[in-house]
């Protein structure tokens, strides 16, 4: 049965933390008000349409498999800007689960590079995630392969799910869909599921489509899937892969590929202008 959950709202012009933020009217102003939050099954997030906000968005708590959690954009105008301004994720989802992140516009910039995502679902058991619709760009991520482990370009995307240390046949990451976003513009890959540990070629992630993203000017590859169990890679376009890269930095990528899977499905994908650093 579906639970019935709350409306929050979200407003970085008009809100006010001090506010119930049940209605446009009385809405939240920032970050910190959502983070301290523990969001139950069937609530609904929703951002203003051409608001902006700075730091990070991290979520607490569980929807359920008949009544997800939401985050969506409300009103007019342009997708609800998180801007991440160097932190390690600008939306993360940190060991939760039955999440649908729609509608946003994300970008994660700094001065220096390093191990950034743009969305990240990071830690813990996690199933039933969907991200979708959103726009991932300018994530100052690290693109070097040169680079202690954990450091390196392998351990960040621009959407980013993964888990720690190995999985297994009780201990993976289920019903994972990322769909129909545009990342570009990032330091990083543009898509990345995996394990912590993948270098192992442990194969356990169960139901993980990655279907209709496009993705331009990677600084690395476009879409890696690692450790899954049948992954569906489904009408993502992935153009001008390692644009954003250097022979000296990043030296090997490509469009779309899988590592540690088994019975994967690559289907009408396009792929076009991967950058050729070594022969």
């Amino acid at each position: 049965m579906t639970e019935q959950g709350r409306y929050f709202y979200v407003d970085s012009i008009n809100g006010d933390d001090s506010c119930s933020g049940f209605t446009p009217e009385e809405a939240w102003k920032s970050l910190e008000k959502v983070n301290e939050m523990i969001f139950q099954p069937g609530d609904h997030i929703r951002f203003r349409r051409g608001g902006e906000w700075h730091g990070m968005l991290r979520f607490q708590g569980n929807g359920s498999a008949w009544s997800p959690i939401a985050v969506e954009a409300y009103g007019e105008g342009g997708m609800p800007q998180i801007h991440g301004d160097g932190c390690y994720a600008a939306v993360l989802l940190e060991g939760v689960s039955h999440w649908r992140v729609k509608e946003l516009a994300v970008t994660n910039e700094a001065e220096t590079r390093s191990v950034r995502q743009g969305i990240c679902s990071p830690q813990g058991i996690t199933e039933d995630i969907v991200i979708e619709g959103c726009e991932i760009s300018r994530v100052a991520g690290e693109n070097r392969r040169a680079r202690d482990v954990y450091q390196s370009m392998y351990w960040n995307s621009g959407i980013y799910v993964t888990m720690p240390g190995r999985s297994s046949d009780k201990n993976h990451l289920h019903d994972i869909i990322i769909s129909n976003n545009y990342v570009h513009d990032v330091l990083t890959s543009g898509i990345r599921v995996n394990q912590q540990e993948d270098f192992i070629n442990d194969i356990h992630h169960t139901h993980v489509v990655v279907r209709g993203n496009r993705i331009e000017r990677t600084g690395s590859d476009g879409i890696i899937v690692a450790n899954c169990i049948s992954p569906l890679i489904d009408g993502n376009v992935c153009l001008n892969a390692g644009a954003l890269g250097s022979l000296e930095d990043t030296r090997l990528i490509a469009g779309i590929w899988v590592c540690a899977v088994s019975d994967a499905l690559i289907q009408r994908n396009e792929v076009g202008g991967t950058r050729l650093f070594e022969n």
